[in-house]
């Protein structure tokens, strides 16, 4: 069994050209695909080249340095917390009532307890809500082993809230 190549366009399979192919001469152009005959040969005209535009030296601005985003160190952000907390007992020592009854200062205690809790929800809230200036300064690692450590001893003051009589 043979098979037959239809060399009817002139080249065989291989890309050289067949037996009755006539060669093609160098006024000759190459084949080229049917879509591509409707184009126009001629070559495009060069593209013109544009000189730079230059801005007088006296309007030229430089761009501004950008400041440093703003970071709390661990440092500071220890003692604003300590500070808050101050803030928290010194109001409470502002309204509470000396008094040398027993469930009075229970109470009293409890009072103080429940506003370090609450202050201390409040802490604990900024620890974790991503801050830029504290996470970048602090860092999200040690403010998360904080959020955890906070969160036990806000658990107790609640605790100590609610235990009170």
């Amino acid at each position: 069994m043979t098979i037959q190549a239809d060399l009817s366009d002139g080249y065989a399979p291989g890309g050289a050209p067949g037996a009755g192919a006539p060669t093609p001469g160098p006024a000759d152009p190459p084949p080229t695909h049917p879509l591509y005959a409707r184009l126009d040969p001629r070559p495009l005209p060069p593209r013109p080249v544009r000189a730079p535009r230059r801005v007088p030296r006296r309007t030229q601005r430089r761009s501004p340095v950008p400041a440093p985003p703003p970071r709390l160190t661990p440092t500071a952000l220890r003692r604003v917390l300590a500070g808050g907390a101050v803030l928290v007992v010194g109001l409470w020592l502002v309204q509470a009532e000396p008094s040398m009854r027993l469930d009075a200062l229970f109470a009293t205690l409890a009072h103080l307890s429940g506003l370090l809790a609450g202050s201390g929800i409040l802490v604990m809230l900024l620890l974790m809500a991503r801050v830029p200036a504290v996470e970048h300064g602090v860092g999200a690692d040690r403010l998360a082993r904080r959020h955890a450590l906070g969160g036990r001893h806000v658990l107790t003051l609640c605790l100590a809230h609610t235990g009170s009589p």
